[in-house]
């Protein structure tokens, strides 16, 4: 068999497809960072207001810091705010499977490149022989 007949047919991404995913690369990971930032704001505000406020007292003592993390911090203070956390939660989570996901084809379309590269340059050294 020639290498032609074993040659791997490849649809070849171009580079304003890879420019692209790069873009949206970038982008999603400052979302993600200004997502996380609003929500350790948001975490740091209930966490000063849980152990400095007198209605979240427990025998006249603020909770601890470990009790805080495993309620306030997840549920938040009230329905409303149990509801943002989750939501924001949710909106983090997406935001880094979008991004992990862009990353494999970024990857995907790099081995394509490089594959291809690599069977142009053995057909070019066969052509010698």
């Amino acid at each position: 068999m020639s290498m032609k007949e074993n040659k791997v047919e490849t649809n070849l991404p171009d580079f304003d497809d890879l420019f692209e995913i790069s873009q949206n690369i970038a982008h999603l990971k400052k979302s993600i960072g200004i997502l996380s930032a609003v929500l350790t704001d948001r975490v740091a505000e209930i966490t000063a207001n849980v152990t400095q406020s007198e209605q979240y007292t427990i025998k006249n003592k603020p909770p601890s810091m470990d009790y805080v993390k495993n309620t306030y911090q997840i549920l938040g203070r009230n329905d409303t705010e149990k509801e943002w956390l989750r939501a924001k939660r949710v909106e983090i989570a997406e935001a880094e499977s979008e991004l992990k996901k862009n990353e494999l084809d970024f990857q995907i379309m790099r081995m394509q490149i490089d594959v291809w590269r690599t069977e142009n340059a053995n057909q070019r050294r066969l052509s010698y022989d």
